[in-house]
């Protein structure tokens, strides 16, 4: 029903939408806002979405024209927008970018134990992954929350690297785990050293690919191991309740802590600002002593686009002071336009 019959009072509306092919969008003529100078909002007459997997042929894409702008979080693609000059990049600011890491699943073995849990963690050089990933470009992180986000904390508990000690947990135990990710060229590669480092020290693992709707979907069924995952943008930390809380439909982990609810509970209720981050500190910690992920580093992303696309991420609030901006791959283009 949502599909055929969207309704609402933005800047654009729906003329058709054939999902995984393309969404096209026109300017809506009684949206009601004005720029400053009187000009009726959006600028963009019409507007296109068209998914496209992978950060490579995303670039391709766009190298070839058949789009003008493109999402990717992919430090090779930036090299390349970078060093094309007839492109721009746009980069989200630091300190509350979302996270990589392994999504485990908690309801059932293998993941549904600690101790295997926290071996794994020990077995993966992140460093080595962090290379294939962003050339080391990217920070490594060890919790859900970025630098500038209520709740993050400069020294955490940790699983350090140690293939000695996860080899010796493993010896014998004939541990089998399935590896989840989403198709994309460097995805793959990162998959494939998972596997490689996970091998080395006796754990079976079978590597699968999936295109992103049917591991969501997985997701959503509990129908997996581990996922490689990224999720929880450094906004307010009470945003991450829907991914966290027990009952929650879409606590895709199963995390199901006592301590994580309660928690989640005071902070979404507390007035106190100083108060809410020792809050979010302790869930922190509570989830660094339930070894509930495998975090590796913060995900950058970014907008890549010609140079004739203007306003790409410079929204303007009604009272005329700076708008929103560019965070987590999350922009307006209300007052986006394209030189002629």
């Amino acid at each position: 029903v949502c599909k055929e019959k969207l309704i609402g009072t933005g800047p654009f509306k729906l003329i058709d939408w054939n999902p995984n092919v393309k969404m096209e969008l026109e300017k809506n003529a009684d949206y009601w806002r004005k720029d400053k100078n009187g000009v009726q909002l959006p600028y963009l007459d019409k507007l296109n979405f068209v998914p496209v997997e992978g950060g490579t042929d995303r670039y391709d894409a766009l190298a070839g024209d058949s789009v003008q702008a493109m999402h990717v979080s992919t430090q090779s693609v930036f090299d390349q927008i970078s060093d094309d000059d007839q492109f721009q990049l746009i980069q989200e600011p630091e300190g509350h970018k979302e996270v990589g890491y392994g999504l485990d699943n908690l309801s059932k073995a293998p993941m549904d134990d600690f101790e295997t849990r926290k071996h794994l963690s020990m077995a993966i050089d992140r460093e080595v992954l962090n290379e294939i990933n962003s050339e080391g470009a990217f920070d490594i992180a060890d919790q859900p929350f970025d630098t500038g986000v209520i709740g993050y904390l400069e020294d955490i508990p940790t699983f350090e690297y140690d293939p000695d000690a996860a080899e010796e947990f493993f010896k014998g135990k004939n541990l089998k785990v399935k590896v989840s990710y989403a198709t994309d060229a460097t995805t793959k590669k990162i998959a494939d050293e998972v596997k490689a480092q996970l091998e080395a020290v006796g754990v079976e693992v079978n590597v699968d690919d999936k295109d992103q709707a049917t591991l969501i979907k997985q997701a959503v069924a509990g129908d997996f191991d581990i996922i490689l995952f990224r999720n929880h943008p450094g906004a307010d930390p009470d945003t991450q309740y829907i991914w966290w809380y027990s009952s929650s439909a879409v606590n895709f982990g199963r995390i199901n802590d006592p301590e994580v609810d309660r928690l989640l509970d005071a902070g979404r209720v507390e007035p106190d600002q100083a108060k809410r981050k020792e809050i979010y500190e302790d869930l922190n910690r509570a989830f660094a002593k339930g070894g509930y992920a495998q975090w590796n580093w913060y995900t950058e992303w970014g907008v890549g686009a010609y140079d004739k696309v203007h306003n790409l991420a410079g929204t303007t609030l009604p009272d005329g002071s700076p708008g929103f901006g560019m965070n987590w791959g999350w922009h307006l283009l209300t007052e986006t336009w394209v030189e002629q």
